[in-house]
């Protein structure tokens, strides 16, 4: 597991059945399932993803399923920045959007 801690006492949790640290870049390289929950509820899983853990950002090239309060999306992976506040996701994607007004 790895916590990433936000501002204001948010969190992201990772987890993944293989994982490698490099202590010297400070980062974690996590291979099997890896599913990522954010305090928010929303759930993001992907086969594999870089963790810099300095920096508190990760990022994946494999194929990604997210869900939460703001419905379902699907894409060929992702970039979280500024500690879990920014997920862009990369390549084809594809978003249901839920409610809203």
């Amino acid at each position: 597991n790895a916590d990433i801690l936000l501002t204001a006492g948010s969190w992201v949790l990772l987890e993944s059945r293989e994982g490698r640290f490099d202590k010297a870049r400070n980062l974690l390289d996590l291979s099997g399932d890896v599913p990522l929950w954010q305090d928010g509820g929303n759930l993001l899983v992907t086969a594999e993803a870089e963790v810099m853990l300095q920096e508190g950002s990760a990022s994946g090239d494999k194929p990604v399923a997210a869900q939460g309060p703001f419905g379902t999306l699907v894409s060929e992976g992702f970039r979280l920045t500024e500690r879990g506040q920014v997920v862009v996701f990369t390549g084809r994607s594809r978003a249901i959007l839920e409610g809203g007004q």
